[in-house]
């Protein structure tokens, strides 16, 4: 062999089978291939079924992943073998159960308050446990998967459970104590029932979480009721605990009485003693006081089951023959082998057949309640002889409701002056006086001489119509004078019993270049006009209009109050800010203010009238009339339209109104309505249908900023009020008409007499009555 062929020979590369290693996890569950080599020489590769052949022989038959072992070979193969361990089997894990899972609402570890509840309260959810899903290992082995712990709770008494989307809630049944003892869920109230089953207490304990009023005695006594308590429930004593707790401030009463059974009376033997002459003509031999035993009974008495707190009857022991029955006023103490009769009044004991009573003396109350008269004792009979103290007097006026105004001082100098001579009865002794009620007198202006003679007005009210208003003043004039209010000072009976006073309300004058003097003198601060609004007084700068608001004046716009002598003419405004006052008429013209208008002659043509508080006129005719307070029309009202924030009053109550609109806010009085061939008046009283949906939205939303809840509270206030709106018609309707008030349509024909036309607060709807003006609406206080 030549050099060439040796050097080839040994240059040649060996001949070495491509490499792989298989590591099999500890726990079975995969299987890793790494060591990988290529084949070198004329080595064989490593191909996908030597790798399935010995993963065979390995026994691995789960979870293969040939696309795995593909890549990895083929990387291997390029000469880029992978630097970890490949995952070329991955088998089924299994799925882990899970234990029941307790979400308790109201902890039974914690403290008392927190576990008071109501019928239908949350207690506790309880999520049931899981059994998980099995797996497999990569020899195809099954791996079992041990099921969750499930913890039952069972649904014990005042406890009921539903199922909502595989959990399992349990609900409060009543109002109560929550417990869990074990596995054992239960309501109950802790009552502790006496021995005898004749009474039941318990704590009465608001929870933590709710507030004063959310706990009813319903609740409580439902509660009892499913406890087996239904005799003898005292619901009033509950409300009062309820209440009293509330304001606890441990929200606490503690050992509270709520039922009482009817006990059993047994009968004794015995006889009667007499500690009285009971057979005496004269009163004061017989005279007893409270406490007092005046009898011995040691003869049988009947006996009288009774009835425990679970209903059930108690049997009494039946005794003989009763001898003596107790009447009024008397009480029974029993004692060992007899039993007292004694008084629990002050009379004088009185015996028919086997009954004896206490015939206590008449309590003579005046007709105005302001006097109580009676005649006193002074001094009970027989053997255990002793003085009517005043006490006795006083805890016998308040069984018999004299309650106030008793004056003990009186009382008690009028017993000793008539034991100091010897006098054991007084007739008719004055024990108690009321108080008189005083009513209040409302604030008022009284008028200079000069401006009006002799006239007071009461709540500022003037007869705008009159020709001297306003009146022209000097600075340092007298005015007139104010007078403050005098409050209402209630009465009370002798019987305690509230005698209502007239109420007034305390007024602060708005006074606007006026001084009020401590003795209640208004002087004028400057020369002008002084007018009157309410206790609105001013004196201001007048513009006057001698003549008609026409061409020649132009439009008036002023800050000042504005005196028109004679008309505002066609297509002229007047706009002020103080009172308008129109001697003639408005005739299809614009008068605007934020105070008060007043036309002492009328509105005709198709004006417009706004007025920011009264508004006046002698008649109306297609006019359309804003006035923020009242509406007072002289005459009549024909073709108009009248918008009030309180009153509309036509012709005092006499007036005729055709063919017009009206809305006022509390009431319409007038005297005939419509014409037979004139067209319908609608009347819009109390709350418009609009505001009404208003207020019904703010009540829905949850936060009101500070402009919506004064207007809130405003709508409820005009909502309450609109409720006793009325149509008052002292005449009759000779057309149709249609009335609305708040919800309440009611369409009315002709009536040929007077009819009040107001909602019916029981009914809730449109009723009518026959017209009395002196009558108030009813549900409406009457008008003092």
């Amino acid at each position: 062999m030549d050099s060439k062929s040796n050097h080839t020979a040994e240059e040649k590369e060996p001949s070495i089978d491509g490499q792989f290693r298989l590591k099999i996890s500890r726990d079975n569950m995969s299987v890793h291939m790494h060591h990988m080599t290529a084949p070198t020489g004329d080595g064989k590769t490593v191909d996908v079924k030597k790798v399935l052949a010995k993963l065979k022989q390995s026994k691995v038959v789960k979870g293969i992943n040939k696309e795995a072992i593909e890549t990895a070979l083929s990387t291997t193969a390029n000469g880029n073998p992978p630097a970890e361990p490949v995952l070329i089997v991955e088998s089924l894990k299994p799925v882990k159960s899970e234990n029941s899972q307790l979400n308790w609402v109201i902890d039974p570890e914690s403290g008392i308050r927190a576990r008071i509840v109501l019928p239908g309260q949350l207690l506790l959810t309880l999520k049931p446990s899981t059994s998980g899903e099995p797996g497999r290992d990569v020899y195809g082995k099954k791996i079992r998967v041990q099921p969750g712990i499930d913890r039952a709770i069972k649904a014990e008494n005042g406890v009921s459970q539903k199922i909502v989307k595989g959990v399992m809630e349990y609900y409060a049944e009543m109002f109560g104590l929550v417990k869990c003892e074990g596995d054992k869920l239960s309501v109950s109230l802790p009552v502790v029932v006496s021995d005898d089953g004749l009474s039941a207490s318990m704590d009465i304990i608001l929870p933590e979480a709710l507030h004063k009023g959310e706990i009813t005695k319903e609740h409580v006594v439902s509660a009892l009721k499913m406890q087996g308590v239904c005799f003898g429930i005292n619901e009033e004593v509950i409300n009062q605990a309820i209440n009293n707790a509330g304001s606890a401030n441990d929200g606490c009463m503690p050992n509270i009485i709520v039922a009482n059974g009817k006990p059993a009376v047994n009968g004794k033997d015995g006889y009667l003693e007499w500690l009285i002459d009971i057979s005496n003509e004269h009163l004061l031999d017989r005279t007893v006081i409270p406490g007092q035993p005046f009898a011995a009974v040691h003869s049988p008495t009947p006996g009288e089951p009774g009835v425990d707190i679970y209903n059930k009857p108690i049997p009494a022991v039946a005794g003989k023959v009763v001898t003596l029955n107790a009447g009024d006023g008397v009480a029974i103490r029993q004692a060992e082998g007899y039993c007292e009769h004694m008084a629990n009044t002050l009379g004088v004991a009185r015996q028919h057949g086997n009954t004896v009573e206490i015939v206590a003396p008449a309590i003579k109350i005046s007709p105005d309640g302001l006097e109580a008269r009676m005649d006193l004792y002074t001094r009970s009979a027989g053997m255990n002889s002793c003085n009517v103290e005043v006490g006795h007097i006083t805890d016998f006026l308040k069984k018999h409701n004299v309650v106030f105004g008793v004056d003990e001082d009186a009382i008690s100098k009028l017993l000793a002056d008539a034991r100091a001579s010897d006098k054991k009865l007084i007739k008719h002794a004055i024990v108690a006086s009321g108080t008189v009620k005083k009513d209040g007198i409302s604030a008022h202006l009284e008028l200079a001489h000069e401006l009006s003679p002799a006239i007071k007005l009461s709540g500022g009210r003037l007869n705008l119509h009159e020709l001297d208003y306003p009146w022209d003043v000097k600075k340092g004039m007298l005015l007139g004078k104010f007078i403050q209010s005098e409050m209402a000072k209630d009465g009370v009976t002798v019987t305690g019993k509230k005698d209502a006073a007239k109420k007034v309300k305390e007024v602060v004058p708005d006074l606007n270049n006026i001084r009020l003097e401590e003795t209640g003198d208004l002087i004028s601060e400057m020369d002008g006009s002084f007018m009157v609004d309410g206790f609105k007084l001013e004196v201001t700068d007048l513009v006057v209009v001698k003549g008609n608001v026409n061409l020649h004046t132009g439009n008036i716009h002023t800050e000042s109050a504005v005196l028109v002598k004679g008309h505002v003419t066609q297509g002229f405004i007047v706009e002020a800010k103080g009172e308008v006052v129109v001697e003639q008429n408005v005739e299809e013209a614009v008068v605007k203010s934020e105070s008060r208008v007043t036309v002492r002659g009328g509105v005709r043509g198709h004006s417009k009238i706004y007025s920011g508080g009264d508004f006046s006129c002698g008649f109306i005719e297609f006019g359309e009339v804003v006035a923020e307070d009242n509406i007072e029309i002289l005459k009549n009202a024909i073709d108009a339209n009248l918008v009030a924030g309180n009153n509309i009053t036509i012709g005092n109550g006499q007036g005729i109104i055709i063919a017009s609109k009206c809305m006022a806010g509390n009431e319409i009085w007038v005297g005939m309505i419509g014409h037979p061939s004139s067209e319908v008046c609608e009347f819009w009283l109390g709350m418009p249908e609009g505001k009404i949906r208003r207020l019904h939205h703010l009540h829905s939303m949850k936060d009101l900023k500070p402009v919506e809840k004064k207007e809130y509270a405003q709508l409820k206030k005009m909502y309450r009020r609109s409720k006793l709106s009325a149509l008052r018609v002292s005449g009759k309707i000779e057309s149709d008409a249609l009335i609305h008030i708040g919800r309440n349509v009611l369409s009315i024909q002709n009536t040929p007499c007077a009819h009040d036309y107001y909602v019916d607060p029981e009914k809730n709807e449109i009723t009518y009555r026959l017209y009395d003006k002196k009558l108030p609406i009813p549900g409406r206080k009457k008008r003092q």
